[in-house]
């Protein structure tokens, strides 16, 4: 597996041979952006969609599902969401609530 490092270089000298024969600016996303961030993307997007884990696994091509949560990490908008939900006031009046009330 590469280091970092290397990656990074291996980056620079793309997009330095990209400007040198293309005589262009290199695209900021070429320069920076990795394949593998595509990857991780992904695995958050589907998550945010409501797609099971065993679905991102199945999509991701990943045999061990803690490697799926790490590529699915959750957005913290979703967190925030699902926080707010729990701890809304409850509303006495509900209708599971009255017929519980009720016995």
């Amino acid at each position: 597996m590469p280091r970092h490092d290397d990656e990074l270089e291996d980056r620079e000298r793309a997009a330095n041979r990209y400007e040198e024969e293309l005589g262009a600016p290199c695209p900021w996303g070429f320069r920076h952006l990795r394949i593998h961030d595509l990857r991780h993307n992904f695995g958050r997007r589907v998550r945010a969609a409501g797609w099971s884990n065993e679905d991102r696994k199945d999509l991701l091509g990943h045999k061990n599902g803690e490697i799926t949560t790490h590529y699915s990490r959750v957005e913290i908008d979703h967190l925030s969401e699902v926080e707010a939900s729990i701890t809304r006031p409850i509303s006495y009046n509900s209708p599971t609530l009255r017929a519980v009330g009720n016995v």
